[in-house]
């Protein structure tokens, strides 16, 4: 079948995040992680099944467009339980650590978000650059495939998938909240939900699995920064949009400072897991090398040379 390594790997890595849940979910006290995995798995079959229809007849792009739909729901479903069982690890927050090599690097978010009360239009731009994150996300996935280059979507999502499993295990070993904790600013209402999820999770208490705050709980390495970046890899090959593309990207990266949500850290240490992880499904999803069927004259041995006659 068409793109069967890519759907393998993706297949595997998914099926590896299920399992560990399952594995893990009673002793580390977590519940509901795939408490609508019925409604899921049906929809998944459809698509599943338009993704058969459309490859039997050739209908290339309904094909991609579908098996990026079901990869992108099983991925999504599947990632977000990783930082809630991190989360448990008990490994000690380490935000004092992190806004000290901040410090080193002659940076302060704390500083960055004062600043940026002075400029409220600046803030308002930066705030607006920093949700801006879902249509980018959404174009990665899909535009590459209209413009025939299905495997720089499959690509990002293989990528994705790989850097969302690193991401929580670093997220495990260095556990943080995030700036507001150390620089004293005032948080806004999704960091205080983030900031007592994780405390809960960092707790003995049983969690009952909560997307929305799982979405937003790891500070180290910046998430938000893998996706945008991951996101203009995926559609730099695309010229009429390259550039714009990049220019979102790097706002949403800088927005991860103005907004208060990171450490200048958290950025640096997005970098090598987006390398790693692009890398990884660069292989994967590179072209497999189909040789030329031999020709007929190739096929026939080399013709005796014929001695001169004596």
């Amino acid at each position: 079948m068409k793109d069967a390594r890519f759907n393998l790997v993706m297949a595997g890595l998914l099926a590896g995040i299920v399992v560990a849940y399952l594995a893990l979910a009673r002793a580390a006290q977590v519940s509901g992680g795939f408490s609508n995995v019925g409604g899921l798995l049906y929809d998944v079959a459809l698509l599943t099944l338009v993704c058969a229809y459309t490859h039997y007849r050739e209908l290339w792009k309904f094909y991609h467009v579908s098996q990026m739909l079901v990869w992108t729901m099983l991925a999504v479903v599947a990632t977000v339980v990783l930082p809630q069982l991190a989360g448990r690890s008990p490994a000690p927050l380490v935000d004092a650590g992190l806004a000290r090599l901040d410090g080193g690097l002659g940076f302060s978010t704390g500083a960055v978000v004062a600043a940026m009360s002075h400029f409220p239009v600046v803030r308002r731009v930066f705030s607006i650059a920093y949700g801006s994150l879902i249509p980018l996300i959404l174009a990665s996935l899909f535009v590459p495939i209209f413009f025939g280059r299905e495997r720089d979507s499959q690509r990002y999502i293989l990528s994705l998938t790989i850097a969302a499993i690193i991401t929580a295990l670093l997220f495990a070993m260095w556990p943080a909240i995030g700036p507001w904790v150390v620089y004293g600013f005032a948080p806004d209402p999704d960091q205080k939900m983030v900031q007592s999820y994780l405390l809960l999770l960092k707790s003995s208490a049983p969690v009952q699995f909560n997307s929305k705050g799982s979405c937003g709980v790891v500070s180290f390495p910046s998430f938000h920064v893998i996706l945008a970046i991951c996101s203009a890899i995926a559609l730099w090959n695309i010229p009429r949009i390259r550039y714009v593309v990049l220019a979102v990207a790097t706002a949403i990266c800088i927005s991860t400072l103005t907004t208060g949500w990171h450490y200048l850290v958290d950025i640096v240490g997005a970098v090598p897991v987006i390398l790693v992880s692009h890398a990884i499904a660069a292989r994967v999803c590179r072209p497999v090398a189909v040789s030329a069927p031999a020709t007929e004259s190739s096929a026939l041995p080399a013709p005796a040379l014929m001695s001169a006659p004596e």
